[in-house]
């Protein structure tokens, strides 16, 4: 969608794709005229094939709107693929230290990493896995595609192909990075809040929630604002405002100077 932010852009002419590239980062409310995936979506109606696709790195936890919009489907999907040494299926997990699977290394050794296997703790190194026969599968559903053409439900019959789905997937899938470069990123996030945000928002896409007790940052409040429509004369050349503490609100005043 072209212009995120302008109300006009949502309904100039009907399509039949109605794409939310980094939806994470559109404002909730377009000019007071609503959600912007609705006002999107509402340029598909008169398509024969509408299709709504909508893809972002998330942002913080309950206010991310590509963590709305994924919720909002019956089927999540994780890519699964099978351990090369006993052929269990799964889906790659960054884990932690108390995981007893996921990533793991050797401390201050990022070179040392490998995966451990979630059902019988094979020792899985990164060259070893095979996608050829991976696949998304729900969890939550059964119901599972390899190339989202075909689809299947989990005792493996053929199916129609969902209204909706979400899939999502995570660094340590990609072909143009490695394990060990994950593990020097991460290692570079300690003791800094900030890094460790950003690695978990676009390393492992997930949301980012915040500690009990932690100040809110200044993104999270920006996702807080409020738009008004209030337009300024041209001739004013700049804003002054004030502000009073009320028991129950604040009160505002903006003056234009010309």
């Amino acid at each position: 969608m072209p212009g995120r932010k302008a109300a006009k852009n949502y309904r100039e002419k009907s399509v039949d794709v109605a794409g939310y590239d980094e939806l994470a980062a559109f404002d909730e409310d377009i000019e007071q005229e609503g959600s912007p995936t609705f006002l999107g979506d509402k340029r598909i109606e008169g398509s024969v094939w509408p299709k709504s696709i909508r893809g972002s790195t998330p942002k913080v936890r309950g206010t991310c709107q590509i963590e709305r919009a994924a919720s909002e489907s019956p089927h999540f999907m994780r890519f699964h693929v099978a351990c090369p040494h006993c052929g269990e299926e799964q889906y790659l997990k960054f884990g932690d230290k108390e995981t007893p699977f996921g990533l793991k290394w050797t401390p201050d050794d990022p070179s040392s990493v490998f995966y451990l296997c979630e059902h019988n703790a094979c020792v899985i190194r990164q060259q070893e896995l095979d996608f050829t026969d991976a696949r998304y599968i729900c969890e939550k559903t059964g119901i599972w595609t390899r190339d989202g053409i075909l689809w299947f439900s989990s005792s493996g019959e053929e199916i129609e192909p969902p209204d909706s789905v979400t899939f999502h997937i995570w660094t340590a899938y990609s072909p143009f990075t490695t394990w060990v470069q994950i593990v020097k990123d991460w290692m570079k996030t300690k003791g800094d809040t900030g890094k460790r945000k950003t690695f978990v928002n676009t390393t492992l896409g997930e949301t980012w929630e915040a500690k009990i007790g932690e100040r809110p940052d200044a993104e999270v409040m920006a996702e807080r604002k409020e738009y008004y429509s209030a337009p300024v004369p041209d001739r004013v050349a700049y804003l002054t405002a004030g502000i009073d503490s009320q028991l129950d609100r604040y009160e505002m005043r903006v003056w234009g100077w010309g």
